[in-house]
């Protein structure tokens, strides 16, 4: 998991670090925290999710009384309304980058953040979730089981 700052920061190092990611991780799902703060969920295999288990935990605590209080979120739809972007768009935005990647000895995101302090035009979560929905890959993939899109958009 990776937390990143959707705010302030210039699309280059939103895109690198997805590119990033993506060079170790086949799978990234794109998920909003709060308002611009985003978490790119990575994994080696495709996520899968039952819709009648997340009901389920969702309903139980500590997961019930935590979801209500950081996203207002008492039911899966509510959850589901934090999902940002499947992982074919981080792919698709790793493919542009063609091998741009942050490493140790390349910090290449590390004034991206800076360079954008004092700049109204940065990238921000908005900015991802509406391109993800342009391209139609705002839903996760992998899901079983019913759920109320319209609910959760």
């Amino acid at each position: 998991m990776q937390w990143l700052q959707a705010y302030n920061v210039d699309g280059q190092a939103v895109r690198t670090i997805y590119a990033t990611l993506a060079s170790t991780f086949p799978v990234i799902d794109t998920w909003e925290l709060a308002a611009n703060d985003l978490l790119l969920v990575a994994s080696r295999k495709p996520v899968v999710y039952d819709a009648a288990k997340l009901r389920a935990r969702i309903a139980e605590e500590p997961y019930r009384s935590a979801l209500a209080f950081t996203w207002r979120a008492v039911d899966l739809e509510g959850v589901l309304g934090h999902f940002v972007a499947s992982s074919p768009f981080a792919r698709h935005i790793a493919d542009v980058e063609q091998g741009r990647l942050n490493l140790d000895d390349q910090t290449l995101v590390e004034f991206g953040f800076a360079r954008m302090s004092a700049d109204n035009v940065a990238l921000s979560g908005k900015d991802i979730r509406k391109l993800a929905r342009q391209r139609s890959e705002h839903r996760p993939r992998g899901f079983s089981g019913p759920v109320d899109w319209s609910r959760a958009e």
